[in-house]
């Protein structure tokens, strides 16, 4: 349950800062640009652990916490 918690809290987050999902995470098979690319959700690498990945995605929610929201 903690990675999808942390998943969730990623997506509220980027929602309120004006982020939309839908055009931050385009279908793999389009070419396109996210309009924020801090706005992804972060791939994780076949040898990282579930720990170290939500360590990650945490780390990243900060950040976009600690952004203003008019960037």
């Amino acid at each position: 349950m903690r990675l999808l918690d942390a998943v969730e809290e990623f997506e509220r987050l980027v929602e309120a800062r004006g982020g939309d999902l839908m055009v931050d995470e385009p279908p793999l098979d389009t070419i396109g640009e996210p309009d924020d690319p801090l706005f992804l959700v972060p791939t994780r690498a076949a040898d990282e652990s579930i720990a170290v990945y939500i360590r990650r995605l945490e780390a990243l929610t900060s950040e976009i916490r600690g952004r203003r929201r008019d960037r």
